[in-house]
């Protein structure tokens, strides 16, 4: 298949086998992997409307919190006349620096001011400058503009909410809402987990901030993501058998209803991959059935038009046709 010229969505779908014991229950991984279409030619671009969020808590102190102004400064330097941005600095205190505002010459002159200006304080109050970053957001929100809040920090939050599942179904809410989130990692002790889970639930991304080196890199990368989004509102829907269970990798959004699991995954760049993993627990079958499993993805593109694929062959896994869909058989 040629990406370049692709227009639809590839789906390929593989298991680390293909065979399940008979007669007792049995485990296998599978692997969903997605590939966004081609973006159109000469697709408008949508004016930006983010919020820069600042750790400057005292576990910033030093290299970290030096990074991390380099990295604001290096967006600010990256966004246009027509984009808006926020700044937000929190410790164990949130402070807005700045609502949201055009980026005219002066504007980004005297925000590079402020950013230099920041030092570190206290405790880690991370819910609570990830939210009023969201906010400001919130309030310039419009249909016309791509939202997102980018969160640089080391995860460390000690102060307020710091349960990772509640403030992923926070992130997960204000992205129904159409506020995305994107989180920085910063320093070799920060908080994978946490920050993983935000980025997947709020329906952006997550990267490492290693070092100075890296900034122009994993911000032009963040922004090409922004700007090239061929894929919106991604979801993968498995119709699981009866007793089996399923864990999913990398704490990506799910729902369960019934014996119908849905996977949300957000957004994805033109012709970019995203594989999602699943361990399948008590797939059971016998000599004469084959376990199936229909797997249908949906998504939509940033002008709404809709799609939809049913699983394709591909690698270990055999598909079959099961009352009208494309299944995955595992063969006992």
């Amino acid at each position: 298949m040629n990406k370049k010229n692709s227009k639809q969505i590839e789906v390929k779908i593989q298991a680390d086998k293909n065979v399940i014991p008979a007669g007792k229950p049995g485990e296998r991984i599978l692997e969903i992997e997605i590939t966004a279409p081609s973006a159109p030619e000469n697709k408008p671009q949508n004016p930006l409307n983010l919020s820069l969020v600042i750790d400057r808590s005292g576990s910033m102190h030093g290299e970290k919190l030096h990074n991390v102004k380099q990295a604001a400064a290096h967006v600010v330097d990256l966004m246009g006349e027509k984009d808006r941005l926020a700044l937000v600095t929190y410790d164990d205190q949130v402070q807005v620096l700045q609502s949201a505002q055009f980026l005219t010459t002066k504007a980004k002159t005297e925000l590079k001011a402020k950013i230099r200006g920041i030092e570190s304080g206290g405790s880690t109050f991370l819910y609570g400058g990830w939210l009023a970053g969201c906010k400001e957001l919130a309030i310039a929100n419009t249909r016309d503009y791509f939202n997102r809040t980018l969160l640089l920090t080391d995860g460390l939050a000690n102060v307020g909410e710091r349960d990772v599942d509640h403030l992923s179904i926070h992130a997960q809410e204000l992205f129904a809402r159409g506020v995305s989130t994107s989180c920085f990692g910063v320093g070799m002790d920060y908080d994978e987990h946490l920050l993983e889970s935000m980025a997947n639930h709020g329906g952006g991304s997550f990267h490492f901030l290693e070092t100075l080196n890296a900034i122009p890199l994993v911000f032009e990368r963040e922004f090409e993501e922004i700007i090239n989004v061929s894929l919106k509102d991604i979801k993968i829907t498995l119709e699981l058998p009866d007793g089996v269970s399923v864990n999913v990798s990398a704490n990506w959004q799910t729902e369960k209803s019934g014996n119908t699991l849905t996977i949300s995954i957000g957004s994805l760049v033109a012709e970019r991959s995203q594989a999602v993993y699943l361990k399948l627990a008590n797939l059971t079958g016998d000599h004469n059935q084959a376990v199936e499993i229909p797997i249908e993805v949906t998504a939509s593109d940033p002008e709404q038009k809709q799609y939809k694929r049913l699983s394709q062959k591909s690698g270990a896994a055999f598909f079959t046709s099961h009352r009208g869909k494309n299944v995955i058989q595992l063969s006992v």
